[in-house]
């Protein structure tokens, strides 16, 4: 559609105004036309009057011929103002005829234009109903250049229709409350947006597969109200704020987007989404599917070039949710997701994530080195119901208010319910959290496909106030301290912290022990119904490894472990002053039984006791364990039949029957595989508990 149909539609109103005001002014002087006609009527009834007079006078006065006559020049004065007033009427008259005609063709006329405007008319009224303004109407050169086309479509409407095709757009700014949607529409370039708008259904493409940086199909540096859905972007990404005058943006939606793309021919850091001072994000149910990535998702404060930083720039109350990550890292490889120099009131919930490469992290958040240090405080932190699946050393790493104080209580993190999948062969820890006031790690199931002997499921670190419960981790240890460092050197301590450590399973745990108290300074700390075990028989040193400078009041209750070597199976004291400790319910805690003989089966450690309840004088108090292992008073004979199951011992050890038989002529020795003695075939279960009686009753 071109300039002559914004013409036809310009002359259509003003014809259809001008004719209205025609038409009323008509109207006005064919009222005043009546209302002369009336006075002429009036006059003529007063000649009429004074001719009554005048013929009475004639007939009965012929001697006043000269006053007859003069009053007949004045009625015949009359008689022709009366009639030039008839011809003025019938002037009148004439002119409204000539303006009857007129607006008759006016009316025709209007009536056509008004036929172009109807469905089956010439002009798409139809469509503009429908879909709005198509934005291809106002193109007028031959070119690909669509810039200048949407500009004018935008002075007509705000509703823009982009039909399939290729477009090049290069980023003009939209007005305010715009909607831009499209069905298989390509935008090669982008768009500026300003507030209330939205972005709908259309396929952003970059112009270059290699460069300095990444463009951005949308870019917003300003405004609220932006809702983003349905789009693809394709070697192109989407850039919101302006870090360089501290703007701030909110009330982000991208919804249902697509990323696309190998950014492996981009220089600096190439991402998904980059943001910056953003509040009130919704970032949900999109697809992220792209190679090469230097991160996926950056969401940063607006001024991270400042020192201090400001808070009012943090980015606030960002929802990261329901979306489907893969792909790969580039060789640059950073976060996953990097939430920089301040976040608060943060949600990352059940997204799915499957990553090649090996980025240093998924999810890391962290003030910027030293510039950082004492001003960022990342407050208000959940992470829920993600399933997660990266080659990294490091899966989540959260870094609060380092050495500040903790001034409120707003500086909150909550990592619950994630599946964390480490395929790096030598990863470092599946969880990091530093410097929050209170922190709840609970139910994650952490599992990770390599190993190395120091290895951490969690790390706690310098959290005012923390509950680490009901995780689940193949390998790696829990590690809880009150001094940290990173790697960048920030410092991170904290003083007489409180915590709980409860009902988590350690399926093979590493570093000094399963639960590693470092550097502690704490007022209390339960460790409680916790399930350890190690197959490390060479590096572990104990189940509780403390290391630490003070714990006021430390409980140690139902925890259970199991080590290769029975000397790991207990509390290690390396250094430390612990105030007061109490100890109950534990695997390696001395057990105290009653009963009137020695067991008979059952795991025992030196120190366990049976106390001897039928003991009279002349027997012993009870028996005591001399040498751990498992108790079994059946001694193997030869030549005997065995069923499955039945246990024996012989030269020191346990073994137990899994295919029945008859025993040879000498006696099982082996402590691995299948042992055949006869036709019994035997497995070995353990060393062989001794007991000793003690206390004999005078």
């Amino acid at each position: 559609m071109g300039s002559n149909t914004d013409k036809l539609q310009l002359n259509l109103w003003n014809r259809f105004f001008l004719n209205r005001g025609q038409y009323n002014e008509n109207l006005s002087r064919i009222d005043n036309a009546y209302g002369v006609i009336d006075t002429v009527k009036h006059d003529l009834g007063t000649v009429n009057e004074r001719l009554g007079p005048l013929q009475s006078g004639i007939a009965s006065a012929n001697g006043q011929i000269g006053t007859l006559q003069s009053g007949l020049a004045s009625a015949n004065g009359e008689i022709d103002t009366a009639r030039s007033g008839i011809a003025s009427v019938q002037q009148h008259m004439e002119e409204i005829r000539t303006k009857q005609a007129a607006m008759r063709d006016d009316m025709t006329k209007l009536q056509h234009d008004v036929a172009v405007l109807e469905p089956g008319g010439t002009f798409p009224l139809q469509e503009f109903i429908e879909r709005g303004v198509n934005v291809t109407w106002y193109k007028q050169d031959t070119d690909n250049d669509y810039t200048k086309a949407l500009a004018e479509a935008l002075k007509v409407g705000r509703n823009i229709y982009f039909p399939p095709g290729s477009y090049e757009v290069n980023f003009p700014k939209l007005p305010e409350g715009v909607l831009i949607y499209g069905q298989g529409a390509v935008i090669i370039g982008g768009l500026s947006l300003s507030s209330n708008t939205m972005i709908s259904g259309i396929q952003f493409a970059g112009k270059t597969n290699s460069g300095t940086y990444l463009n951005p199909g949308v870019w917003v540096t300003e405004g609220t109200g932006i809702s983003i859905e349905n789009c693809l972007f394709d070697q192109t990404r989407i850039y919101t704020g302006d870090p360089q005058n501290g703007k701030v943006i909110s009330k982000i939606r991208i919804h249902r987007c697509s990323f696309t793309g190998d950014y492996n021919g981009f220089q600096v850091d190439p991402q998904a989404i980059e943001m910056y001072g953003a509040y009130d994000v919704q970032i949900t149910d999109n697809l992220f599917d792209v190679a090469n990535a230097h991160r996926f998702l950056k969401i940063s404060t607006a001024n991270p070039s400042t020192t201090p930083v400001v808070q009012d720039f943090y980015s606030r109350r960002v929802v990261i949710s329901g979306n489907v990550m893969k792909g790969s890292m580039n060789a640059n490889h950073k976060q996953v997701i990097d939430l920089f120099d301040g976040a608060v009131e943060l949600v990352i919930a059940n997204n799915v994530v499957e990553i090649d490469g090996e980025p240093d992290v998924f999810l890391e958040c962290k003030p910027d080195g030293a510039q950082g240090a004492s001003t960022s405080k990342h407050r208000q932190i959940a992470v829920t119901g993600n399933s997660i699946q990266v080659r990294s050393k490091h899966i989540i790493s959260l870094l609060g208010a380092n050495s500040l104080p903790f001034e409120d209580g707003l500086q909150t993190c909550t990592i619950v319910g994630n599946e964390l999948k480490s395929t790096h062969p030598s990863p470092s820890e599946a969880i990091d959290v530093r410097g929050f006031n209170q922190t709840i790690i609970a139910n994650n199931n952490i599992f990770f496909e390599g190993d190395q002997s120091y290895l951490v499921a969690i790390w706690s670190a310098c959290n005012d106030a923390f509950s680490i419960s009901g995780n689940v981790a193949n390998k790696g240890s829990i590690l809880i301290e009150s001094e940290a460092q990173t790697k960048e050197g920030t410092d991170y301590r904290t003083d007489w912290e409180q915590g709980i450590v409860k009902g988590n399973i350690l399926r093979n745990y590493r570093y000094y022990g399963g639960i590693n108290l470092m550097k502690l300074h704490m007022t209390q700390l339960i460790v409680e119904g916790n399930v350890m075990q190690s197959s490390d028989g060479a590096k572990v040193n104990s189940a509780i490894y403390i290391d630490s400078e003070s714990i006021a009041n430390l409980i140690l209750i139902g925890n259970m472990n199991k080590a290769m070597q029975e000397s790991f199976n207990r509390v290690l004291l390396v250094n430390g002053d612990i105030v007061r400790s109490t100890e109950t319910g534990n695997s390696w805690n001395v057990r105290e039984t009653e009963g009137t003989a020695p067991p008979v089966g059952g795991a025992w450690k030196v120190g366990d006791t049976v106390r001897n309840k039928m003991a009279v004088s002349g027997q012993y108090i009870g028996w005591v364990c001399v040498a751990a292992g498992r108790a079994c008073k059946t001694v193997w004979q030869p030549n005997t039949a065995y069923n499955v199951n039945a246990l024996v011992n012989a030269n020191g050890k346990v073994y137990k029957c899994t295919k029945a038989g008859t025993s040879g002529n000498t006696a099982p020795t082996r402590t691995s595989g299948d042992i055949t003695d006869g036709t019994v075939t035997w497995q070995y279960i353990d060393v062989l508990a001794v007991f000793k009686a003690y206390g004999m009753i005078v």
